[in-house]
C-alpha cells in the first residue's frame, strides 16, 4: 500500500487542472495522509472490542474496493 504513493501521485498531478494544481494536489496528499494514519488506531479500536476478524475483512473488502476503483481510471489519451 505505501509503495502506491509515487504512482498515484505522478498520476494526480497529470490528472489535477493546472489552475488548481498546487493545492488540488497538497489537500489530497493531505486528506490521505490522515485518514492512513487514523487507520491502525481505528483497527486496533475494533480488535479492542473483540471484532478483529471482522476489521480484517473489513480491511480486505476496502482494498478489494480500491483495487477495483484503480482499474477504472483512465488510460493515457494522446
Amino acid at each position: 500500500m505505501l509503495g502506491s504513493g509515487a504512482i498515484t501521485q505522478s498520476y494526480l498531478s497529470e490528472t489535477i487542472p493546472p489552475e488548481i494544481e498546487g493545492t488540488g494536489l497538497g489537500a489530497v496528499r493531505s486528506s490521505a495522509s490522515l485518514l492512513a494514519s487514523m487507520g491502525p488506531v481505528l483497527f486496533g479500536a475494533i480488535a479492542e472490542r473483540g471484532f478483529f476478524d471482522e476489521g480484517y475483512l473489513s480491511l480486505a473488502l476496502l482494498m478489494a474496493l480500491v483495487t477495483l476503483l484503480t482499474l477504472r481510471l483512465p488510460g493515457e489519451t494522446e
